[in-house]
């Protein structure tokens, strides 16, 4: 099925009061899905009718799927197309409950009982899995699949209608997600999940599978300051309890003779021509592979539970800005690799991460600007990561200092000429 073939009605539920975060990530959606998107919004009815509605909906505008998404979810884009060239009759992504205990929205049938997948069993899972039941707060189904049914396909029955074991609740009824999950199954159709796909579920927070196992990379470009370096690799050592690898970057023997006593550092030589922040954060994200990497400097100050803080917030955004004490947008910022590779962190998405036209000022500035522009940046006010700058008043200026003087006057005149463009080009479309 090629792109154009692809047509997706996108079923909201709602009893009128979807949560903000929600609508941003179905505003990303709108703004970035490759394929064709049909909205259908069904306000204060029963859920099963809405979901039933649904379907019928899918047949009668021939859309190829119904992608199911419950108003109080948050998920990034580029989860639709994943889910999509998976090929699945159905396929939902790994959602869990609004629970302090992780509780992940998948079941397993035992015998005649159905029973919920514990956190222990789903966190081992690395691809796509075959399940019996799971949630519609994020799943897709080809419509062929409603083709194939007899009406209803969601409905509040009892469990032993489909030779389960009783339930303890009310009537003895399993909900109508659970029952369209039996029905299908019953019909030859295969449920899956795919736990890569990260989603949330919004409530007094956003509820989610635990922070990533994986290392954070965390850039650090170097001119000068050989002194900052070693107390900074223990600063980040002592504050940090979630897994990480330093990558120092200069071409100063000083500073590589530094590295050797920083723990979790990394030393890399850069190229000659390797000379401005901008293009030694360029260069460590090309021959680094961390999917989540902090774009740092030697003169910070990393407090306790910054990185904690920060991964926290990537499921609402690809650009996260800290709390540097200074920049209320921030100047330092974990990333996410697949923003990226999806959006480009540059204007025109020259040179991944940051522009290399800019001689040190702005190229953080165009990355804040394209990330807003795309819905994807947060700012975390309990992830501080304290920016010491001469204009603060926290150390003296210095050469790199001098530099970013003495080129501020062109950088801000090349950014804004790319802005205005940028604008008029985003108008256009």
């Amino acid at each position: 099925m090629t792109q154009d073939e692809v047509i997706i009605l996108v079923s909201v539920p709602s009893m009128g009061n979807p949560s903000f975060r929600f609508l941003q990530s179905l505003l990303q959606l709108a703004q970035t899905c490759k394929y064709h998107l049909i909205f259908n919004f069904v306000e204060g009815t029963v859920l099963s009718k809405a979901r039933n509605g649904a379907a019928q909906e899918a047949i009668n505008r021939n859309a190829t799927h119904l992608l199911f998404i419950d108003d109080d979810m948050v998920f990034l884009p580029g989860v639709v197309e994943k889910m999509v060239e998976q090929d699945k009759d159905i396929i939902g992504a790994l959602c869990f409950g609004r629970t302090e205990k992780i509780k992940p929205i998948a079941k397993k049938l035992i015998s005649n009982e159905l029973i919920d997948y514990s956190w222990d069993e789903v966190k081992k899972w690395t691809e796509t899995k075959e399940i019996d039941a799971t949630g519609t707060g994020f799943l897709m189904v080809k419509t062929d699949v409603f083709k194939r049914m007899q009406p209803p396909f969601f409905a509040f029955r009892p469990a032993t209608e489909f030779g389960l074991k009783p339930l303890p609740f009310p009537d003895d009824e399993i909900s109508e997600d659970t029952y369209f999950m039996m029905k299908a199954k019953m019909a030859g159709y295969q449920v899956f999940i795919d736990p890569t796909i990260i989603i949330g579920h919004h409530g007094t927070k956003v509820y989610q599978r635990p922070l990533p196992d994986e290392a954070v990379a965390i850039f650090i470009p170097s001119m000068s300051r050989f002194d900052r370096l070693i107390p900074l690799a223990e600063t980040i050592k002592k504050t940090t309890k979630h897994p990480y690898t330093i990558y120092l970057i200069t071409d100063e023997p000083e500073a590589e003779e530094a590295a050797k006593k920083m723990p979790n550092t990394v030393f890399i030589k850069s190229p000659k021509d390797c000379v401005s922040y901008a293009k030694r954060i360029n260069y460590l994200y090309q021959n680094t592979s961390e999917r989540y990497f902090f774009t740092g400097s030697n003169d910070i100050t990393f407090c306790e539970g910054w990185l904690e803080s920060a991964l926290l917030n990537t499921i609402s955004g690809g650009v996260v800005a800290v709390n540097d004490g200074f920049n209320p947008n921030g100047t330092n910022f974990l990333i996410d690799r697949e923003y990226i590779k999806t959006f480009g962190g540059t204007f025109f998405n020259e040179n991944d991460v940051m522009w290399e036209g800019y001689r040190h000022n702005f190229c953080d500035t165009e990355l804040i600007s394209k990330a807003r522009v795309c819905n994807q940046y947060v700012y975390v006010q309990n992830s501080y990561v304290l920016h010491e700058h001469y204009l603060n008043k926290k150390r003296l200026s210095d050469i790199v200092d001098e530099i970013a003087k003495s080129n501020f006057n062109d950088d801000r005149l090349k950014f804004t000429e790319r802005w205005e463009k940028y604008k008029k080009e985003q108008y256009e479309k």
